[in-house]
C-alpha cells in the first residue's frame, strides 16, 4: 500500500502462496516499483509456467532453468533433483535481483533444454539464458553444491564460464560452451562467413541476398561434419572467385552457424551433433544416422518467410549447388556443366585428406595410439 498524503513509505505486495513482500520505498530508486512487482510475484526458485515466464520477461532478468525428475525410477536422478532445488533456495538469497530460477520437469519443457545448450540427457541439468540470448550451461557431471553453484551464478553475471578438467580442477574460460573441434571453422569453413543468433536475425533474414547457412556443432570431432563441411567450403570459394566470383558476395552468401556455442535461433528446430568420429570408423553408425547436424538450410532473397527449406541429399559441392541453383531468387546464370561433378572427383577427396593432415588430428591421435 503507497499513500504520499498519509506518508507511508512501505509498499505491500502478497505473493500466490500467501507470502508478503515489503519494499521500502525510502530506499528503492523511484519509479522501480513495476519491475519490484513483476521480480518478487514468484518465489525465489519456482515453478516454471507460462505465467511466471512472462513475469520475468517483464522483469527483464536473466532465467535460470533447472530440468529435473523428482519422480525418476533412477534413485540418483531423484535425489539430486531434490537436493538441487533446496541448494538453490539457499543460493539464491542475496542474488534473485541478478536471476530469477525456475524448475521443471514438464515433457514439453524438456524438450526445450536443448535451446539452453544442455545437449545431454542426463538429469539434473541446468541452463541459463542470458538478456542478449546467450546460453551457458552448468558443467555437465559437475557436482550440484551451493558453494560451485554460486561460484557458477556470479562468473556468468559477470560474463565468464567455468569449466572443470578431467583432474577435477576448475578454471575460468571465455563465456562460451567447451568445444571439442576448435578448428572446424579455420580448416573446413574459412570461405564462409560466421554466424550467430544476432548476425541470424539482422543479417541473413534481412539482407536481399541468398543466405546459405551451414549448422553444425563444435560439440565433437566428426568426420563426416567435416567433410561435408569441406564441399560446401569449396563451393563458397569457387563461387567467390574467377568466372563466377561476382556471385558472392553480391548475390549468394554462405555462413556457417556453431549450434553448439549460440544454440539454435529462433524457427530452427533442434537437430543433435554428431558423434565423435575421428577417422571415419563410425559413419555407419546409429549415432551418426540419428544425428541432424550438419544440415545446410537456405534463406532466398525475396521470400526469407518460413518455412524455410533444407538441403536433402549427400552432400557434395555439385548436389549442393544444382539445390541452390533451383531454389534461388537472384538470377545466378549458371553454366552447371562448369561444375560437373565437383566435390565426387578423385581430385576433390585426395584434397579433403590434405586439408586433414593440415589440420593434423587424426596424425596426433594416431601418434598418441602408437605411444600407448
Amino acid at each position: 500500500m503507497f499513500n504520499t498524503m498519509s506518508g507511508l513509505s512501505v509498499m505491500l505486495l502478497k505473493r500466490y502462496d500467501g507470502h508478503l513482500e515489503k519494499l521500502d520505498l525510502n530506499i528503492s530508486p523511484a519509479g522501480n516499483y513495476n519491475w519490484w512487482m513483476n521480480a518478487r510475484s514468484s518465489k525465489p526458485v519456482d515453478q516454471l509456467s507460462r505465467a511466471s515466464f512472462q513475469l520475468t520477461e517483464y522483469a527483464n532478468l536473466p532465467m535460470v532453468i533447472i530440468f529435473l525428475d523428482f519422480n525418476s525410477a533412477d534413485e540418483r536422478t531423484a535425489r539430486e533433483s531434490h537436493e538441487v532445488v533446496s541448494i538453490l533456495e539457499e543460493t539464491a538469497v542475496g542474488i534473485d535481483h541478478m536471476f530469477k530460477f525456475y524448475w521443471t520437469e514438464d515433457g514439453a519443457s524438456m524438450k526445450q533444454r536443448r535451446l539452453l545448450g544442455v545437449t545431454w540427457d542426463e538429469l539434473p541439468a541446468i541452463g541459463l539464458n542470458t538478456l542478449e540470448h546467450v546460453v551457458f550451461t552448468y558443467p555437465r557431471g559437475q557436482a550440484f553444491t551451493k558453494e560451485f553453484l554460486d561460484k557458477w551464478l556470479r562468473s556468468a553475471h559477470y560474463g565468464r564460464h567455468f569449466e572443470s578438467n578431467l583432474e577435477g580442477d576448475t578454471h575460468i574460460t571465455d563465456f562460451v560452451k567447451s568445444q571439442s573441434d576448435v578448428t572446424i571453422q579455420d580448416y573446413f569453413l574459412d570461405n564462409a562467413l560466421f554466424a550467430d543468433r544476432k548476425i541470424f536475425i539482422d543479417e541473413i533474414l534481412i539482407d536481399e541476398v541468398d543466405a546459405i547457412v551451414m549448422f553444425y556443432s563444435s560439440e565433437n570431432i566428426n568426420y563426416l561434419q567435416r567433410k561435408a563441411c569441406y564441399q560446401f567450403n569449396m563451393l563458397a570459394g569457387m563461387l567467390s572467385s574467377g568466372q563466377y566470383g561476382n556471385l558472392v558476395p553480391s548475390k549468394l552468401r554462405f555462413y556457417a552457424y556453431d549450434a553448439n556455442q549460440h544454440s539454435f535461433p529462433k524457427g530452427i528446430q533442434f537437430m543433435s551433433a554428431p558423434p565423435t568420429d575421428i577417422d571415419g570408423a563410425r559413419m555407419h553408425s546409429k549415432e551418426q544416422k540419428a544425428a541432424g547436424l550438419p544440415s545446410i538450410f537456405i534463406f532466398p532473397a525475396v521470400n526469407k518467410a518460413m518455412p524455410w527449406t533444407r538441403f536433402i541429399g549427400r552432400p557434395f559441392a555439385i548436389d549442393m549447388l544444382k539445390w541452390i541453383d533451383d531454389l534461388s531468387n537472384s538470377d545466378l546464370k549458371l553454366n552447371l556443366d562448369d561444375f560437373a561433378n565437383l566435390g565426387k572427383r578423385t581430385l576433390d577427396e585426395e584434397n579433403f585428406q590434405k586439408q586433414l593432415d593440415r589440420e593434423g588430428v587424426i596424425n596426433l591421435r594416431q601418434a598418441e595410439h602408437d605411444e600407448l
